[in-house]
């Protein structure tokens, strides 16, 4: 049944997409766009409540929250391996063989990581990394700003309005399995509630709610 939702927008575009063109459309949106973006936002939240560098305190300073955004690119980012492409001839490439029209999956995750290129560094000053991939198929320009400004505000919100926010059983933590997605199953996390309807702070710590 039609409604306000990402599939019936496609079906009803006045461009007339074919059922191919919407499922399509709708792979890519879900699996490169979507959830990456949910996982992003988990996986930066787990950074900046457990990395000394970005717990702020009183006397303390702590880095930018725009930082461990541009970090996790790097790092651990949420989109592991995309980018598929298919040689059209035999190839070897660093020692490897690569036959032809096969899918080759390029991991962001290991190539933001080699040794041999970071060197041990996580600094983000120039923005180094793989996370929008690269070439004729990477993320559009303006498609970054709306990812990273989403992720930005959602993180600054959260932050802001649940101050004593933390993790709860940080040694826990579980990755979903499978090749593409760095996500968490769950990031349970600790606050002290606010009641909406006084904006006052209650006294009593209440755990946990769930991201993820």
């Amino acid at each position: 049944m039609p409604g306000d939702d990402i599939t019936t927008r496609l079906i009803t575009d006045p461009a007339g997409l074919s059922d191919t063109e919407v499922s399509h459309q709708l792979v890519t949106l879900y699996a490169a766009a979507i959830e990456p973006m949910a996982n992003w936002i988990t996986n930066t939240l787990l950074l900046i409540l457990t990395d000394d560098r970005f717990i702020g305190g009183p006397g303390r300073w702590s880095r930018p929250i725009e930082d461990a955004i541009d970090e996790l690119l790097i790092t651990d980012p949420p989109l592991a391996a995309h980018g598929l492409c298919y040689p059209p001839q035999p190839i070897i490439l660093d020692g490897v063989w690569l036959p032809a029209d096969q899918p080759v999956v390029i991991s962001m995750a290991a190539c933001n990581t080699d040794p041999t290129v970071t060197q041990g560094r996580t600094d983000v000053g120039g923005k180094w990394h793989l996370g929008w991939l690269t070439g004729p198929h990477a993320c559009i320009a303006s498609a970054r700003d709306i990812a990273k400004t989403t992720v930005l505000t959602a993180l600054e919100l959260l932050t802001d309005m649940l101050g004593d926010l933390h993790v709860d059983t940080p040694a826990q933590l579980a990755r979903r399995p499978g090749p593409f997605h760095r996500a968490l199953t769950q990031l349970p996390v600790v606050f002290t509630p606010l009641l909406h309807s006084t904006n006052e702070v209650c006294h009593d710590t209440r755990a946990a709610t769930v991201i993820g």
